[in-house]
């Protein structure tokens, strides 16, 4: 039986929030769509990926993102609040610590073992970042780049990339210079509201809490 909905509310500064703000300044008929984004919800559980049980934990992504993701060749990452929750502990002699999480990492050796390219390009040169990334034998390692979209546009170049056929993961402001270089755009859930708003896909986990491993589940699961 079909039930309408005749108001609900959602979190300030969540991703419903902004697409609710974006269609109202549209002057959107938001009732029209929602409908269109349950049309598309039960149209990828039908046709994109049927013998599935899409599991709660993963972001299902649109028809149009799955079709993206099945078509990657190279996914790169940022790293702080990405692979990490963003935090840098240092002690009284200045030394920094990073957390880290295995699930993330084997994600990240799923997505290699597949044939995708996967690198990280991160603005902090931070010893501890190149030493994890190098243990989970990244194909592009980049740290200290200052300028991403530089990075990006040199790695497209060297391995005869299109937009289309890479994807990169962000969470903060800096990263938009990443994302206009790239396909599909990636971001967790705790990234800034203006990487969000760029983003093609948001993961339901956050930096250093598994949306390394979601991203790449669901990468996988497309292809």
């Amino acid at each position: 039986m079909t039930r309408i909905v005749q108001s609900f509310s959602v979190p300030d500064g969540s991703t419903a929030h902004h697409r609710l703000s974006e269609w109202k300044k549209e002057g959107a008929n938001i009732s029209a769509n929602l409908q269109m984004l349950l049309e598309s919800e039960t149209s990828i559980d039908q046709e994109i990926i049927p013998d599935i049980k899409w599991p709660s934990d993963w972001k299902r992504p649109t028809e149009e993102v799955a079709n993206k993701m099945s078509n990657l060749k190279c996914i790169l990452f940022d790293v702080d609040g990405v692979f990490t929750d963003g935090t840098i502990l240092r002690d009284s002699d200045g030394n920094e610590q990073r957390r880290f999480s295995v699930i993330d990492g084997h994600g990240t050796a799923l997505l290699r073992e597949s044939g995708l390219l996967v690198g990280v390009v991160s603005r902090e040169p931070s010893p501890i970042t190149r030493a994890r990334m190098e243990k989970l034998k990244m194909a592009e390692l980049h740290v200290g780049a200052k300028d991403k979209s530089l990075v990006l546009r040199d790695i497209k170049a060297r391995h005869g990339l299109s937009n289309d056929e890479i994807a990169f993961m962000g969470d903060d402001v800096p990263d938009l210079l990443a994302f206009d270089e790239v396909g599909l755009r990636l971001a967790p859930s705790n990234a800034q509201p203006k990487v969000r708003g760029a983003a093609h896909w948001i993961s339901l986990n956050s930096g250093g809490n598994g949306a390394v491993r979601e991203a790449c589940e669901v990468i996988l699961t497309c292809r």
